[in-house]
C-alpha cells in the first residue's frame, strides 16, 4: 500500500509522525509543499523512513506560484506521477489540499481528510459550513486528534465508523528520555540553558489568542498568594511581545519573568523537564501540541478547557488542571494550587501526565493512518464531484483565500 501525505512543512513533530507511518505502512511519500518554518529551529534537520517530494523552496516561491495557479499544477503533476493508492489530506482550506481532493476524485483515488478542528474553534457559519461539508464529503475517512475532532468532522459527513485517531502526537520517546536524563544532571542544564532555579514554563507563538498577557497577569497574582513561588519562562516570539512586556512591565515582574526566544527541539525536553509545570491557555486552540511535549516530559500541566488537548489527553486534578481562559481567577488559582505543591505531590502529578499522554506517539499516528487508509480503499470509490463543488475546487485551490472556508 502507497499512501501519499500532504504536508506544508516537515517539523520535528511531522517528521516522528511519518517515521511512525511509514512503520505501519509499506510505502509513504511526503508531499512538502512550502519547506519553511516560522522560526529556524521549527524544521528537521533530517528525515527517514519515507519519502519526500518538495515543492516549494520557500513561501514566496509559494506564492509568486499560487497567482499563476502554480501551486494546483504541481499537485496535480506530482501525483501524476506517484500514483499512490490512497491520500492523506491536511485539511480543507488550503490551496493544495483542495487541489488534492480534487486529483484524487476525478481519478478515483481514496482521500483521507487529516484535522484537528474542532467545533468551537472559530466562529461558524452557515456558508462556510456548506461549503466544508461539500469539500469533506469527497473524502472516505478521517483521521484526527480526539473525540472533539471527531464529532465536528462526523458532522461534516464523515461516517463514525471511518473516522480514526492519533493525527496529534508528537514523539513520546524524546521527551521522555531527554527530560528525565536532565533532571538526573540538573545543576549543570540549568547552567548551560541560563535557567532559574525554579520556574514554570509555558511555549507558544506570540498571538493574541494565546493569551499569555492574562497568563502573566494571573501568575502575578498567584506570587501574592504564595511564599517562594517559581519564576516564569515563556518560551517563543511574535506579534504580541509588546503586549506581554507590557503585562510584564504593569506586574512588575521584570526579574521574575523571563522571555528567551524559541528554543531548539534538542533543548526543549530539558525546558519542560527542569520545570516546576507547564501553562498554555490560548482562548482558542483547535489541539496544543506542546502540551503533550509536557505531558511526555512529566510534568504538571495547566492547560485552557478551549484546547483539544485538554479535551482528550487531561484528567482534571489528576495530570494537572483545565482552565477557563477567560477567567483569570480560575487561572490563578490553579497556579496558586501548582506552587503550593510538595515535590513528591508534584513528581505524582507529572507521571500521571506521562502515562496519560503515553499512547498519544509515532505509532498511534501510523495505526490511525493505515487504518484510516486500509477503510478509505475498502469503500465503493466517491461519485465525482458535481458542478458546484467542483467550482469550488477550482476557485479555491487556485487563490488564497483560506480564511472563506476555515
Amino acid at each position: 500500500m502507497h499512501v501519499a501525505i500532504l504536508t506544508r512543512q516537515i517539523g520535528h513533530y511531522h517528521n516522528a509522525r511519518y517515521r511512525g507511518a511509514a512503520d505501519a505502512i509499506e510505502h509513504v511519500t511526503v508531499i512538502s509543499t512550502i519547506n519553511q518554518g516560522g522560526f529556524s529551529e521549527f524544521l528537521a534537520k533530517e528525515t527517514g523512513g519515507y519519502d519526500v517530494e518538495r515543492i516549494f523552496p520557500n513561501p514566496d516561491d509559494y506564492n509568486a506560484a499560487l497567482a499563476k495557479g502554480g501551486v494546483r499544477q504541481a499537485i496535480i503533476e506530482t501525483l501524476d506521477r506517484l500514483k499512490p493508492d490512497a491520500i492523506a489530506v491536511l485539511g480543507w482550506s488550503m490551496p493544495e489540499s483542495l487541489a488534492a481532493l480534487a486529483w484524487g476524485n476525478q481519478n478515483q483515488t481514496p482521500l483521507i481528510m487529516m484535522s484537528e478542528t474542532q467545533a468551537d474553534d472559530a466562529p461558524r457559519s452557515f456558508l462556510r459550513e456548506a461549503i466544508k461539508r461539500r469539500i469533506v464529503g469527497l473524502s472516505q475517512s478521517a483521521l484526527v486528534g480526539g473525540p472533539p475532532q471527531a464529532q465536528y468532522i462526523e458532522a461534516l459527513g464523515i461516517d463514525e465508523d471511518s473516522i480514526f485517531y492519533g493525527y496529534n502526537a508528537v514523539d513520546n520517546d524524546h521527551f521522555s528520555e531527554k527530560s528525565d536524563a536532565a533532571r538526573k544532571n540538573a545543576a549543570e542544564i540549568r547552567r548551560a540553558l541560563n535557567l532559574p532555579e525554579c520556574y514554570i514554563l509555558a511555549s507558544a507563538r506570540f498571538i493574541a489568542k494565546k493569551n499569555l498577557p492574562t497568563l502573566v497577569k494571573a501568575y502575578a497574582d498567584a506570587r501574592l498568594k504564595v511564599d517562594s513561588a517559581p519564576d516564569l519562562v515563556i518560551l517563543g516570539d511574535g506579534a504580541e511581545k509588546s503586549a506581554i512586556e507590557a503585562a510584564i512591565t504593569e506586574t512588575g515582574l521584570a526579574d521574575h519573568v523571563l522571555l528567551p526566544g524559541y528554543r531548539g527541539y534538542e533543548d526543549l525536553p530539558s525546558l519542560y523537564g527542569l520545570s516546576e509545570g507547564f501553562a498554555h491557555v490560548s482562548t482558542r486552540e483547535q489541539w496544543g501540541l506542546v502540551i503533550n511535549e509536557a505531558m511526555a516530559s512529566a510534568v504538571p500541566v495547566l492547560v485552557s478547557d478551549r484546547c483539544g488537548a485538554s479535551r482528550t489527553l487531561l484528567k482534571d486534578g489528576h495530570s494537572g488542571w483545565i482552565v477557563d481562559p477567560f477567567d483569570q481567577a480560575d487561572m490563578t488559582r490553579a497556579l496558586i494550587a501548582l506552587f503550593s505543591m510538595t515535590a513528591e505531590d508534584r513528581e505524582t502529578m507529572g507521571q500521571a501526565a506521562r502515562d496519560d499522554a503515553k499512547d498519544w506517539g509515532p505509532a498511534r499516528f501510523g495505526s490511525g493512518l493505515k487504518q484510516a487508509a486500509e477503510k478509505a480503499i475498502s469503500k465503493t470509490p466517491a461519485r465525482k464531484a458535481g458542478p458546484i463543488t467542483q467550482f469550488i475546487l477550482d476557485r479555491f485551490s487556485s487563490k488564497a483565500i483560506q480564511s472563506a472556508i476555515d
